[in-house]
């Protein structure tokens, strides 16, 4: 930009911008980039908000003035999610900017003022991203159960930062119930705890991995994994991998399912025949005997052709 180009914008914007912040001449705004290179300009509402709408970063070279000013905050925000570092401290104790700035990624939870980082609210808006975001919080919210629910509820994992409650009955109870994996966060007398694993598995099945050694092995509790999903028998005991009823119910969810039971009952008709009912491509996981058995095959010819 030369010299004359610059003493002529300046005074078109010294007498009309500044005056009025609504002003914005298309052909100066067209050359945001070059005019936000220039002190000047970073004061100007209209060039500022080319500016950050074109790239967030900007607003860390705006004017005081306009770092404080919401709407450019947030258009800042819209076009680079982590701006909010660059906002008034004003508006980083802002609740509705601070908001907004959490809604596009929970890490802004970072750049928020000291309140803001243990408000309730702007946690568990953080918190349902990440469950990470309630270790940012230092009042305690982690152990707040109505706030910890809340969050496990997008985000399982949030239970592992939250020790208290790891250890909680009732509270692990209503948490597998939503999401069964997350038995996984819960301890270990839990996880040995019939009634807690039951309702994990009976939400998915796959959360048997995360049951004690014991339950795995308990026909009730098995029975209910398979029943929800077939793979589920990968986690159950040697002895219920041959067990018959076992077996039918994970091949009749899955039968793909085969090739996770015994030898014995991937040579047993009724099982071999359940699974090649359900999944025609089960037929690889039977014995070589069953492989050839007329039964079998049409029954894994009809699904193929479904």
């Amino acid at each position: 930009m030369y010299k004359h180009d610059v003493e002529l914008i300046t005074q078109v914007f010294t007498q009309y911008c500044l005056e009025d912040p609504s002003f914005e001449p298309k052909e100066l705004i067209s050359r945001t980039a070059d005019l936000f290179q220039i002190p000047f300009f970073r004061q100007v509402p209209a060039i500022t908000m080319a500016a950050v709408q074109q790239d967030g970063k900007a607003l860390q070279l705006a004017s005081e003035r306009l770092k404080n000013d919401q709407p450019t905050v947030l258009a800042a925000i819209q076009q680079d999610r982590f701006s909010l570092k660059h906002a008034s401290k004003r508006l980083k104790d802002d609740q509705a900017t601070v908001l907004a700035a959490i809604q596009h990624d929970w890490l802004n939870l970072l750049n928020a003022s000291d309140r803001l980082k243990n408000d309730p609210t702007m946690v568990l808006a953080a918190a349902k991203q990440r469950g990470y975001a309630l270790k940012s919080a230092s009042n305690g919210l982690e152990d707040d159960p109505a706030t910890l629910l809340a969050a496990v509820q997008h985000d399982e994992e949030t239970l592992q930062f939250a020790s208290v409650f790891q250890g909680d009955s009732e509270f692990i109870l209503a948490v597998v119930q939503q999401d069964g994996t997350a038995l996984q966060f819960a301890s270990d007398g839990l996880k040995d705890d019939q009634t807690t694993v039951l309702a994990a598995v009976t939400q998915n099945g796959l959360a048997l991995q995360f049951a004690s050694p014991e339950l795995k092995g308990n026909r009730e509790i098995v029975l209910a994994a398979v029943t929800q999903n077939g793979y589920a028998l990968q986690s159950a005991s040697p002895e219920l991998k041959g067990n018959r009823e076992i077996v039918l119910a994970a091949v009749t969810q899955n039968g793909k399912a085969l090739q996770l039971a015994s030898d014995g009952l991937k040579d047993d008709l009724a099982t071999v025949l359940a699974a090649v009912t359900q999944n025609g491509k089960a037929l690889e996981f039977a014995s070589p005997r069953l492989q050839q058995d007329p039964e079998i095959l049409k029954a894994a010819r009809q699904d193929g052709q479904e």
